[in-house]
Formats: C-alpha cells, structure tokens, sequence
C-alpha cells in the first residue's frame, strides 16, 4: 500500500497472525461504520464528551499529518474503552484512494492521546490481531476480463493476486473453497495472475489458465482446482505438458490451446494483470482485496470469516 502519508503510525503496537506469503522479502501480514460517527454511553463517558473528543482525536490526526491538506480524515466511532476514563476513536485516514483505519485512545478529560491495541497484562496473546486496517477505493481494483464467480451484486467481493506455484496461495485455495462454500451466493470471488519470478512455473501456469480463460471462461476454474490440487507434481520442464494434458482431459480445442500458449497477447494479459498488482502495491502472494480492505498473507479461515462478516454487518 502507499503509506507514506501514515508514517507516524508505525509508532503504533501492531500485532499481525498470518500464515505466510511468498516474496522475495517477507511480507506483512471490522468496525467500521459508514456516514455519521456512531457512539456508545455507558459508565463514565457521557454523552456530551463526544463531540469534545471527537475534536481532540481529528486535531491529533491533522497534526500528523504535517498540513496535508489531501489527507482526508474522518472519526468513524466513539466508545469507551476497557480503560475507565478512556475512550476508543476509530478513526479513517484516506488520500489518493489509499486510506487506513486505526484506532486513538483518548482520556476523557483530553489531556492524554495513545494507540493500541490495549492488551490485557494476564491476557491470550494468541487472540490479540491488528487493529489498523489498509484499504483502497474498489475503483482502483481492475477485475474487468478477470476470472470471477459468484452473484455480480454480492455484498462480499473478494479480490486475489495469486500465482500457482505459491505455496501459501495453495492454503490460501483451501480457505477460499471454505468461504465459497459457507457464504454461497453472498461473495464475488476474482482472481488476478501475479506470477512471481522465482517461481519458475508460475507463469507457465498462468498462460495455460488464461488460454482455458480465453478458450471457454469456465475452463479456468479447472486449471485453477488442477494446479492447486496438485502442486507438488509441477516442475519448469513438466508444466506445459500438464497443462496440454488438462486441456485434452477438460475438452478444450487442443490446437488452439497450444497457439494460445505460444501467442504473444496471452502473455500481454498476465503482464497486464501483474501490473495492476503492483499499481495497488501488491508485492507478495497471495494478496486479498476484501470489499477494498487490503489483505496480504495466508489468513486462516476464522480470520477470514470475522472480516466478511464484519463487512456483512455494515
């Protein structure tokens, strides 16, 4: 993501549980409430206090941001925190389409500022995740010509950047036939080729995806099951052969397959689709865009869920 416009916020204590992604360098690893700033009153913070606090959380903010005047900076939510005479600002910073939501911690009498996350001293580590979230205007995302499925105006819209030889993106198949399945008929699901270069059969294996893609649409999502499903049986000297295999098996015109591998413009739309990774920042695989939310790494499955139905809620 571009977030040099969210520097100050690496001051914050992170904590990121992810299975892994594949890049040369290793890669990082939902409350949020749309229109008006949604409050809770309970205990010690009134009613009145919002307002006050919610001018002393963007005040902070724009003095973080050093006068940029295209930071566009919005408090989603005041609550209370498990800190008496502390509140919880869930705050949205966004400029360019790149934004982040993450969270201040503010005295109730305004004096003092903090980030999270607050972790109990006798608490579960395990449980504790992130509470800073990336995310991109879904304008940014290219899906046009890619291989989709699932309902067009589903409420759930997942974007991945994937290559086949990525063996976090194999648990990240894995995950994905588990949220297809359970939120059936509730998530678009889009894959993008983003083969990586030390994986030498990765774009051989995106060419004869897309020349499946190309030949007959609903053919990809054979190479995709097939490549996955066996992922340890694929070398560089063995992989177009496979693939000429698949195709034969799967009832593809075999002829034209074979050109379509050769075809210099076959090559072009996995270019294109890699290029569009790295217009979104995209430097490891897998990479998600979950309704815009930026998702790099192997999250597992209850991760995943927590997130979409988060996104459900809204």
């Amino acid at each position: 993501m571009k977030r040099r416009f969210i520097f100050v916020l690496l001051l914050a204590v992170v904590f990121t549980f992810t299975y892994g992604s594949c890049s040369k360098n290793e890669a990082r690893g939902g409350e949020e409430t749309g229109g008006k700033t949604e409050s809770v009153k309970s205990g010690n913070l009134a009613e009145s206090d919002i307002p006050r606090i919610k001018k002393i959380a963007e005040d902070f903010v724009l003095k973080m941001a050093r006068g940029n005047k295209n930071a566009q900076i919005r408090v989603l939510k005041v609550t209370e925190s498990v800190i008496p005479g502390v509140a919880k600002v869930r705050v949205e910073w966004k400029q360019g389409g790149y934004g982040k939501r993450f969270n201040l911690y503010v005295t109730n009498d305004g004096k003092y500022i903090f980030m999270g996350p607050i972790v109990p001293a006798n608490g579960d580590l395990s449980g504790i995740q992130s509470e800073e979230v990336d995310f991109v205007d879904e304008s940014m995302i290219n899906t046009k010509g890619a291989p989709s499925i699932g309902p067009k105006d589903a409420p759930i819209r997942i974007v991945e950047f994937a290559d086949f030889q990525c063996p976090y993106c194999g648990m990240m198949y894995n995950t994905m036939k588990q949220v297809l399945e359970q939120y059936k008929g509730k998530v678009r699901f889009t894959f993008k080729h983003f083969p990586l270069s030390f994986h030498k059969w990765a774009e051989p294996a995106a060419l004869a995806a897309q020349c499946a893609y190309n030949q007959k649409p609903d053919a990809f999502w054979d190479f995709y099951n097939y490549f996955y499903q066996n992922q340890r049986e694929f070398t560089p000297q063995n992989i177009e052969e496979k693939s000429i295999e698949e195709a034969k098996k799967i009832g593809l015109n075999v002829k034209k397959f074979k050109k379509c591998l050769k075809d210099p413009s076959t090559k072009d739309q996995i270019k294109k689709s890699f290029q569009d990774g790295l217009k979104l920042q995209v430097r490891s695989t897998p990479t998600l865009f979950i309704n815009g939310r930026y998702i790099p790494g192997a999250l597992p499955f209850n991760q995943i869920k927590s997130i979409i139905d988060s996104e459900l809620q809204k």
